[in-house]
């Protein structure tokens, strides 16, 4: 027979919290003498874990119920949990609480959680941490190139660089994109003329021989701000009812290119001017000639 609703409810919530406390027992559908009616009182999910010299028990009730929990369900909660004599009291609730459900679950110290999970089920959890995305993109360059030597060369910014040992460089338009894209630098938005990109002795070899040249860049830099919830792709935690923090160990964010950020994210002027605080700030530089590229190397900060 398959297993009810509720039931599979309950042991997703225990290997939620399973995975919050790995060395923690937790188990399913135990029963605990009550202190007060002196009769067997059923627990759907009992935590327990010694901390120093102490016992400590956590009962959570499972509620699968297609509302938010009402005073009177939180009320008959809160006098298991002083029967059974519990340390911590928590309900999980899986369409959350009425506003003077939590107010009296709150009074009484109980823990008050929404289950958040991204699997495939009934309770799937959609959703987005609010992140902001600084973009530094290099939209045009121009090369100027330096013949140092006296002979008359042709010069051509598609040759083959080399350094002095005739090892080859890669072209210049790669060494620049390169440089751009890993190099800390801190070119802000504008037009900026004879940025030396290359620090490093560079020739051209023409008929196996090194003439020295100097290359410099006029680069065109523009900023993109960008805003969006971004979508979890994989998270198991809690919602805590009375603050709206989640409670996890990890999440898994969605893949990030050019084109994600181009399709799906909004466009802003000042990242200052949002209503809501963003958990995710990042800053990542990238290149209009790899507009179609994974992003390289994001700097981070959450």
């Amino acid at each position: 027979m398959a297993n009810k609703k509720w039931k599979i409810f309950e042991t997703l919530v225990a290997k939620v919290q399973a995975d919050l406390a790995p060395d923690a027992s937790v188990r399913l559908d135990q029963k605990i003498l009550g202190k007060i009616s002196k009769r067997k009182r059923q627990i759907d999910v009992l935590v327990q874990q010694n901390i120093g010299n102490y016992p400590v028990n956590i009962v959570i009730e499972c509620k699968d119920f297609k509302k938010p929990l009402t005073v009177k369900q939180v009320e008959a909660t809160i006098g298991l949990m002083q029967d059974v004599g519990a340390n911590i009291g928590v309900i999980v609730a899986a369409h959350g609480f009425t506003k003077s459900a939590l107010a009296v679950g709150k009074n009484a110290q109980l823990k008050l959680y929404k289950l958040i999970d991204a699997g495939n089920h009934d309770w799937k959890t959609d959703i987005g941490l609010p992140a902001v995305c600084f973009v530094k993109n290099l939209n045009q360059f121009n090369f100027v190139i330096t013949y140092l030597g006296n002979d008359r060369i042709p010069i051509d910014h598609s040759r083959m660089l080399y350094n002095n040992q005739g090892q080859e460089l890669g072209f210049a338009e790669d060494v620049l994109v390169d440089w751009w894209l890993t190099d800390q630098n801190e070119i802000p938005a504008g037009v900026h003329e004879s940025v030396d990109f290359i620090t490093s002795d560079i020739f051209f070899l023409i008929e196996d021989k090194l003439f020295p040249v100097k290359f410099s860049a006029s680069l065109l830099v523009e900023e993109i701000i960008y805003f969006r919830r971004w979508p979890l792709t994989a998270i198991s935690g809690f919602e805590d009812q009375t603050n709206k923090e989640i409670i996890t160990r990890g999440f898994t964010l969605g893949n990030l290119t050019i084109d994600e950020l181009k399709n799906n994210w909004i466009k802003i002027k000042d990242a200052r001017e949002l209503s809501i605080k963003p958990v995710i700030t990042m800053h990542i530089t990238t290149c209009a000639l790899l507009s179609k590229d994974v992003i390289r190397n994001p700097n981070l900060f959450t």
